[in-house]
C-alpha cells in the first residue's frame, strides 16, 4: 500500500488564558515535517491576549499548505470547544493538541503513515 502524503490533516486547540503557550504549540505544530496542514484555534473565552497572539501568528505564518483558523466562543470548556473544532475541521485526518503542548517534529507525518497502512 502506497502511503499519501498529501492528505489535509486538521489539528484542533482549545484555548483558554494561554498567551504564555498558545504561540510556542502553533509554532511547533508548523515545524512539522507534514505540510499540510488546518490548524484550528478555539479561543475559549479567554480575556487575555490568546486571541491577538493567535491573530498576529496567523499573519505571518499561513502559507498555502498550512492555514490557521481562529474561532471565539464563549468559555465553555475544552470539550465544547474540541467539538466545535470538530465541526468545522476540513482534514481527512484530526488531531488534538492542547494550547500548551508541543509537538515532535515527525508526529504528524508518522500518525499518517500509521493511519495509512491500517
Amino acid at each position: 500500500m502506497k502511503v499519501v502524503m498529501n492528505e489535509l490533516v486538521s489539528i484542533i486547540i482549545p484555548a483558554y488564558q494561554e498567551e504564555k503557550w498558545i504561540e510556542r504549540c502553533l509554532r511547533s505544530i508548523i515545524n512539522s515535517t507534514y505540510k499540510n496542514l488546518e490548524i484550528i484555534v478555539i479561543n475559549d473565552g479567554s480575556t487575555d491576549d490568546t486571541e491577538k497572539i493567535v491573530v498576529n501568528f496567523k499573519k505571518e505564518n499561513e502559507t498555502e499548505n498550512i492555514s490557521i483558523k481562529l474561532m471565539n466562543i464563549s468559555n465553555g470548556g475544552s470539550a465544547r470547544a474540541r467539538n466545535l473544532g470538530i465541526c468545522v475541521a476540513k482534514g481527512e485526518y484530526i488531531g488534538f493538541a492542547d494550547a500548551d503542548d508541543m509537538i515532535q517534529p515527525y508526529m504528524i507525518e508518522r500518525l499518517v503513515e500509521s493511519l495509512q497502512r491500517g
